[in-house]
Parts: C-alpha cells; sequence; structure tokens
C-alpha cells in the first residue's frame, strides 16, 4: 500500500474544537458535512471513516462508515440518513457503526469521562468499489482497501463531555 500526498477536508467545526450538540447522540445525531479536495488524479473512489480511539474497551469505536463514493464526489451533506445506500449522493453505501447500526452515530462518552477525540478520515482509492454489501463492518472494510493505494487526511476532533446516562 503506497502512500500518496495528504488530502485537504473542510469539517463542519473545527479541528481541536468541540464537536456541537446536533452532532451528538444526545443531540440531532446528525452526520456532519464533510467536503475535500486535492485527491490525487488516478483515484477512483472514496471511503470516509469516523471513529473514537479513546475509548476504554474495544478500539477503536466507529462512528461512521461511507464507502463507494465515487471519484466525481467531494462533499456529503450535513445529516445523511441512516440509509444502507445513500439517495444522494447516488448509490454511496454506509457500514455498520459499533452500535449495529448502519449509518452515522454521534459521540456520547461516558459520564465522568475526560473528553474523547474523533477522527473523521477520508480515504481516496485506485480502485472504483471495494465489492462490499451496504452495512459492512469496519474490518471488512479496511481488508477491501488494503491493496489499493491510500490517501488518507485524518481530522482528530475533541469532544466535550455529553450529559447523559453514559450509554454508547
Amino acid at each position: 500500500m503506497s502512500t500518496v500526498p495528504a488530502i485537504a477536508v473542510k469539517s463542519a467545526f473545527e479541528k481541536g474544537g468541540p464537536i456541537p450538540l446536533q452532532f451528538a447522540a444526545d443531540g440531532d445525531n446528525a452526520s456532519q458535512a464533510i467536503e475535500w479536495r486535492g485527491e490525487p488524479s488516478a483515484m477512483k473512489s472514496f471511503v470516509i471513516i469516523s471513529d473514537d480511539p479513546d475509548v476504554a474497551k474495544t478500539k477503536p469505536f466507529t462512528r461512521w462508515l461511507a464507502y463507494d463514493i465515487p471519484e466525481t464526489v467531494t462533499k456529503l451533506r450535513e445529516g445523511n440518513s441512516g440509509t444502507p445506500v445513500l439517495q444522494e449522493p447516488k448509490g454511496v453505501k454506509q457500514g455498520a457503526n459499533r452500535i449495529g447500526s448502519v449509518g452515522y452515530t454521534g459521540p456520547k462518552p461516558p459520564v465522568g469521562d475526560p473528553a474523547h477525540h474523533y477522527h473523521f478520515r477520508v480515504f481516496a482509492l485506485d480502485i472504483e468499489t471495494l465489492d462490499l454489501e451496504p452495512g459492512a463492518r469496519r474490518d471488512a472494510v479496511l481488508k477491501a482497501m488494503d491493496p489499493a493505494d491510500e490517501n488518507v487526511a485524518d481530522l482528530g476532533e475533541p469532544a466535550t463531555d455529553w450529559p447523559g446516562s453514559g450509554r454508547r
């Protein structure tokens, strides 16, 4: 697997800043808008993986998987549904998050935990599809990406402590 120059990623919130409540599990639980540019010309698709590496058990905690994003798409809008295949942009597949549902699930660290960091990574691949069904798990997505060149942009976002029962 070779690495190529970084993709520039634009997030709905500042890197290193708190994640707004609308994107949290205790808020609207809306997926954030994410936009990227600077992808290499040979790339044919993108994958987005969002996770929380600060969980106490079973690291990382996958928050969102989106894959088979066509090379012509360079952004996903805020508030994507939990459907296995998005209608806009057409055909983008979503994988299973750590709580077992498909699509995005917002942050909710246990009560009393320090702020967690949330990563939103964009991978540019030199293949058009991962040949996975919608709802794939993180390990299957990573395995399918293995032979492809990757270009990674990583936003590590610490979240504020979210009120609630401590459920993930």
